[in-house]
C-alpha cells in the first residue's frame, strides 16, 4: 500500500487504475544557478480508466501571471527540464479530498491510498 498527498483535487473512484508521477523542476536561483527541486505534494495523476489528468500548474504552467478575468496557459506535456523522478502505477482503494478553511483563504489537499500493480516482467 502506498499513500500520497497532493495540494489540489483529485476525486478518483475506489477501485480506479491510476498512474501517478512525481517531477522535479529546474528552478532558477537569485544568486546562483539552477537547481532541480522536487515537488513531492504536486504528481501528475492520470485516471486510467477516465483518462482525466490532475495536477497543480507548477509543471505546466506557460504564462507567469494569474489574470483576473482569465484562465493561466498551459501545455500538454511537462515544461522543458522536468524530470520524472518516481513513478506508480495501481489501484486507488481509499480516496478523501479535504477542504482546508484559513482566515481568507480555502485550499484543498487529497488524499490517496494506492495499492501498487507488480512491475511488469
Amino acid at each position: 500500500m502506498h499513500s500520497i498527498v497532493c495540494v489540489y483535487a483529485a476525486p478518483i473512484p475506489v477501485g480506479h487504475r491510476i498512474d501517478c508521477q512525481w517531477f522535479s523542476l529546474a528552478v532558477e536561483g537569485i544568486f546562483s544557478g539552477s537547481q532541480m527541486y522536487p515537488y513531492p505534494h504536486e504528481p501528475l495523476i492520470k485516471d486510467l480508466d477516465t483518462g482525466i489528468e490532475y495536477c497543480s500548474e507548477r509543471g505546466f504552467q506557460r504564462s507567469a501571471a494569474k489574470m483576473p478575468d482569465r484562465p493561466i496557459e498551459v501545455t500538454d506535456q511537462p515544461l522543458t527540464g522536468a524530470q520524472v523522478t518516481h513513478r506508480i502505477i495501481g489501484r486507488v482503494t481509499r480516496c478523501r479530498v479535504v477542504t482546508l478553511r484559513g482566515y481568507s483563504e480555502v485550499d484543498l489537499q487529497t488524499h490517496i491510498d494506492i495499492e501498487p500493480e507488480p512491475p511488469p516482467t
